[in-house]
């Protein structure tokens, strides 16, 4: 079930990026939630590999890189745009 969820999630942000093409402001608070989860995605996998409740994998590294690329690629991107 999770994994519907998931990709139903992903779907949306998809079909409204390609709604809002053309204008790129109507998107700007789904893009604003997707850095903000990103960012606190890495930040809580940070806390729990420091508590020792998570361990590292080569799953876990190469997911936290895309995310943190993201997060990183998201705040640039929408700090240029003020």
């Amino acid at each position: 079930m999770g994994d519907i969820y998931v990709a139903s999630v992903f779907l949306s942000f998809a079909l409204l990026a390609l709604i809002t093409f053309s204008e790129p402001a109507k998107y700007a608070p789904i893009a604003g939630f997707q850095g903000l989860y990103k960012a606190l995605w890495c930040v809580f996998l940070i806390v729990q590999l420091t508590l020792g409740t998570a361990s590292f994998s080569i799953h876990t590294i190469v997911y936290f890189v895309i995310m943190l690329s993201y997060a990183v690629g998201d705040y640039l991107v929408f700090s240029k745009a003020k």
